[in-house]
């Protein structure tokens, strides 16, 4: 009776025809990966400031210097990203080199070592190797996942360790108590990285634990839970430790209205089901049928169309009917797509596009291709069409004749980005960072948007500035730092606009303009905290007590009104000559005392528009 059990309609398990055919899939796809992963290999560094981040704090680690800030002079403890992605980086400059390419390309081998895994992973749940086969290749064509493939970003990372998490998963013999289980120990450990690597793993962890609830695995489940908080726990107390509560960096900021714009506060009741609704809403018509076939185009800032929700609604619904209809796993995919979706919806709406949705999306592209498949073999059965060739192995291989037409233009996308050099715009600001490195001295801070990016070809220690509408908050965070150093540019972020310049042109001469890159606006000031004004400000204007530098050496401290020295004060100057008395509209109009360096009265007298008029004995 054995042998019956492991039949397949049409082809054995075990025979030696289905071996064969498994190798040469798994071999097609091994040679597509190495065809196509060069043709779109982009050797620049990606735009987006946080792949920079996870590369440092890869050096950082590497260099001995810790899970360390190592941009900042004081090299803080880093607590934004989780450790996982930063470890593979690490071992990958011990191991190669801190070239950056190299470590895209390491990236590159998790990518095609997480298609291995899935395709072996689909022939488990699915039962049916050609389908599997399909599915595979056409997430290896996936445009989205191929891009995050050439950067530094822990998508893939994530996505293999999720999956080899889910592979052992399903593997798991449950008839073995779990400490004698060394597939539990390997599930274990693979989850657990998982989470190290990005803090929305938990999705992944909360779905693990469901899934071992709902078969009542309880054992198993009271094992899981207690192995995955002792590997955790170290993370966890050193979050405590450094500031952040055990979940790190993106989940720490799920409570701000915009953690782009703090000052907007913190999440109220309302505000959750508005940002619920419109993540659903965003997920439904652009993310998942974007993701899963990125010749769907979308356009986030336009109002979102009837006939999107209607291709939205139809993709996820075979998705749906996919999930439903699958036999093997059905409950450990719907617990970690539960998992994950919930997870999504809570985020910021903010936080757009694919990159979030990545590591499920090859689960979310079989289901797809698992439904249309049950539909084309309901049709088949409708037409009488009983031939088992047709219904296992043709079906399933026709869906390749979409391949050309679904991903052709992306991947020519792709490898024209890769061609390409950086925008005008990131040209100039590279060539400032580049200037730098030249002439600035190594100690330097330089108070930049994009510090991670600004590090990399300046070697310059390199900070954020603060993004608070109060001029005097920005002022003063630079002072806090020990900031010597602000960058002006045209990367086109609304912070730059919104509270750098602003606050900048109302202290004027604390910058110094010292490098202009071409005819760009993008510029390099040197900042002089101690020139300038700092005091009192009403509607915008010096108002009240405030203190002014000049650059020839003097200096004001007393009463300012419209802007202006206005009131009483004192005037210093560069000899040491002290001027005290009445000011209006910034002149001397009033009696003043004018006494010496040792403060000893030299005279008194009566000014008019800065003119001494009359001698006071």
């Amino acid at each position: 009776m054995k042998p019956a059990k492991h039949k397949r309609k049409g082809i054995e398990r075990n025979s030696t025809t289905g071996k064969i055919i498994k190798f040469v899939y798994l071999l097609i796809l091994i040679i597509s990966f190495f065809k196509i992963y060069p043709y779109v290999f982009d050797e620049k560094i990606d735009l987006n400031g946080d792949n920079t981040q996870y590369y440092l704090l890869g050096k950082s680690i590497a260099q001995g210097d810790g899970f360390s800030d190592i941009k900042s002079p004081e090299k803080p403890p880093s607590n934004r990203f989780p450790p996982g992605y930063p470890l593979i980086i690490s071992s990958t400059i011990k191991l190669f080199s801190d070239d950056i390419s190299t470590i895209k390309y390491a990236n590159g081998f998790l990518f095609l070592a997480s298609i291995v895994v899935l395709y072996f992973f689909l022939v488990l749940i699915s039962k049916n190797i050609h389908l599997s086969f399909v599915t595979s290749l056409l997430v290896l064509f996936n445009s989205h996942l191929l891009k995050s493939s050439v950067i530094m970003m822990s998508s893939i990372s994530f996505l293999f360790f999720s999956l080899m998490a889910l592979y052992f998963l399903i593997n798991l013999d449950f008839e073995k108590p779990f400490y004698k289980n060394l597939g539990f120990y390997l599930m274990l450990l693979f989850v657990a990285f998982s989470y190290h690597i990005r803090s929305a793993g938990l999705a992944l962890v909360g779905g693990v634990a469901l899934a071992l609830l709902l078969q009542k695995k309880w054992k198993y489940l009271g094992a899981y839970i207690a192995g995955f908080i002792f590997l955790c726990l170290p993370w966890f107390i050193r979050g405590k430790v450094v500031g952040v509560g055990g979940t790190g960096g993106y989940l720490g900021l799920l409570t701000y209205k915009n953690p782009y714009r703090r000052e907007l506060g913190t999440m109220e009741l309302g505000d959750w089901f508005t940002r619920v609704f419109k993540n659903f809403e965003r997920y439904v018509t652009h993310e998942i049928p974007n993701g899963c076939f990125s010749f769907i185009q979308v356009k986030y800032n336009d109002p979102v169309l009837i006939s999107e929700w209607i291709v939205g609604i139809i993709i996820i619904g075979i998705i749906v009917f996919g999930l439903v209809k699958l036999k093997s796993s059905r409950t450990i995919i719907f617990s970690y797509l539960l998992g994950s979706f919930g997870i999504f919806l809570l985020w910021p709406d903010v936080w757009y596009g694919v990159r979030f949705v990545m590591p499920v999306l090859p689960i979310l592209i079989f289901l797809f291709i698992y439904g249309v498949y049950l539909i084309l073999l309901w049709l088949c059965k409708f037409l009488n069409i009983k031939n088992q060739f047709i219904q296992q192995a043709l079906i399933p291989l026709s869906l390749l004749l979409a391949i050309p037409l679904l991903i052709k233009p992306q991947i020519e996308e792709l490898h024209k980005k890769a061609s390409y050099n950086y925008p005008p715009n990131y040209q100039s600001y590279f060539k400032l960072a580049s200037w730098s490195k030249k002439n600035l001295p190594d100690t330097s801070l330089i108070a930049c948007r994009k510090p991670g990016l600004y590090y990399v070809f300046a070697s310059r220690f390199s900070c954020n500035y603060k993004r608070s509408i109060v001029k005097e908050e920005v002022i003063n965070d630079f002072i806090n730092k020990g900031v010597d150093y602000v960058v002006i540019d045209e990367l086109g972020y609304s912070s730059t606009a919104r509270n750098l310049v602003p606050a900048m042109k109302s202290y004027p001469m604390k910058f110094k303009k010292i490098k202009q890159i071409g005819k760009s606006n993008t510029s390099i000031y040197e900042f002089r905290p101690d020139l300038g004004y700092d005091g009192e400000w009403k509607d915008g204007e010096r108002s009240g007590y405030g203190k002014y530098v000049f650059t020839n050496g003097q200096k004001y401290e007393g009463q300012w009104d419209k802007g202006v020295r206005n009131g009483y004060g004192t005037l210093t100057l560069k000899n040491g000559y002290t001027a005290s008395g009445e000011w209006k509209d910034d002149k001397m109009n009033g009696e003043f005392e004018i006494r010496t360096k040792d403060n000893k009265l030299e005279e008194r007298a009566i000014y008019k528009d800065n003119k001494k008029i009359k001698i006071i004995k």
